[in-house]
């Protein structure tokens, strides 16, 4: 027995057997079930493969970016510290050197004081015993206030070298050199004229003034070092 019918699946009129008719209509729907999944499953995958393709692109991307992070600021520490350190070396040295040369300022300086209260007491000295030598008659007094001009031009001369001692340390050689040279000589003049020979100290005068000025050249110099 045959019928007449049509074809879901390709719509087309057939005559099939009864039995190859219901067999038709139960196995046509599955098989284009199938086909249909079948043909879909590549863009499916396309789709998904690139999805998961940009997901892990961008993955790794950032993952770069924050190893690229992670190193930048590495350096920026390392950066950081070194710049410190310097900075503390830096401002640790200066400050030395801005110490140290304080400290040469007033050595300087005073030794430069010290100096011209000694020329004066030399000075003050020498007019004394000139005059005790002129004098016939030389009072009790006029020996007692010769003997404290004395002490105090032996005193001013002690503190000169004394602020001399100091020089030692923060000064080069040409300094305590010359300050040696004038001191020496003032306490040969000095000497001379407690003798008995106050024309030491006129004698002198050109030579003591020579000394004198080499001292303040080469302190002039030392002070003009960095």
């Amino acid at each position: 027995m045959t019928v007449q019918t049509r074809c879901f699946g390709c719509c087309r009129l057939v005559l099939y057997p009864v039995r190859a008719q219901f067999a038709h209509r139960c196995y046509t729907p599955a098989i284009m079930d199938v086909s249909w999944v079948l043909a879909i499953v590549p863009f499916i995958s396309a789709a998904v493969g690139a999805y998961f393709g940009a997901y892990l692109r961008k993955k790794g991307e950032n993952l770069a970016t924050h190893e690229d992070i992670n190193k930048l600021l590495d350096q920026v520490r390392a950066v950081t510290t070194t710049t410190k350190e310097i900075e503390a070396k830096i401002s640790s040295d200066v400050w030395d050197q801005q110490k140290r040369w304080e400290l040469k300022r007033d050595a300087l300086f005073e030794v430069t004081k010290k100096l011209g209260l000694a020329q004066d007491a030399l000075y003050t000295l020498g007019a004394v015993y000139k005059t005790n030598k002129q004098s016939t008659q030389i009072s009790p007094e006029r020996i007692q206030s010769t003997t404290k001009i004395y002490a105090e031009w032996n005193e001013a001369v002690g503190e000169l070298e004394r602020a001399g001692l100091l020089l030692e340390l923060v000064c080069g050689a040409e300094v305590q050199r010359e300050l040696r040279a004038f001191t020496i000589f003032m306490r040969w003049i000095a000497k001379e004229v407690a003798n008995g020979r106050p024309e030491a100290l006129t004698e002198s005068t050109k030579e003591l003034v020579i000394k004198a000025n080499a001292v303040v050249i080469a302190m002039r110099r030392e002070i003009e070092k960095p």
